[in-house]
């Protein structure tokens, strides 16, 4: 038996995988991961959100 937390399962990942398996593929899905990766890329913070109840 190995001790613990030296053999970590990736259940953070398998989630993903179970969401994508489960989520219907769509353009909007698509763009969106896109545009997150673009952000991403130039710098910027796909997920910064702003003050809670602001449009």
């Amino acid at each position: 038996m190995q001790e613990r937390g030296t053999d970590r399962f990736p259940v953070h990942e398998l989630v993903q995988v179970w969401q994508i398996h489960h989520t219907p593929m769509d353009l909007t899905f698509l763009a969106e991961a896109f545009a997150a990766k673009v952000c991403e890329a130039t710098g910027g913070n796909a997920y910064s959100y702003g003050p809670a109840g602001a449009s």
